[in-house]
């Protein structure tokens, strides 16, 4: 009995472990979200709310490293977050054009890690 109890909690463990470390497609649609909303913003010129959702989408990348560093290549994540910054002073100098083109590296980057997801 004792080691049905034993093999049962160990199970469990693993199950539980397991699934909080599956890569969901939650990580990448948050991620995404982010980008949107810097689109969106950027579209009505309002730099600062765009300047917002640049420090809102490092701190997801932060919290989600973790992840992408069990799914990617080390240079698509380190690349992502160069990219951040690059979208940062982007932002900074209100230039759309660039903007547009860190947004899409950012997504190549993103899809690249979560490709087989």
């Amino acid at each position: 009995m004792l080691n049905k109890l034993k093999k049962f909690v160990t199970f469990s463990i693993l199950l539980i472990l397991l699934a909080s470390c599956a890569p969901t497609d939650d990580t990448k649609k948050d991620i995404e979200q982010s980008l949107d909303q810097i689109k969106s913003s950027v579209k009505i010129n309002d730099w600062q709310q765009a300047s917002k959702e640049v420090d809102s989408l490092n701190k997801k990348y932060d919290k989600h490293l973790w992840k992408m560093q069990m799914l990617g290549e080390e240079n698509s994540y380190e690349q992502m977050k160069i990219e951040i910054e690059q979208l940062r002073a982007a932002i900074e100098d209100e230039t759309k054009s660039n903007i547009t083109k860190e947004v899409a590296t950012i997504r190549a980057y993103l899809n690249n890690i979560f490709r087989s997801n």
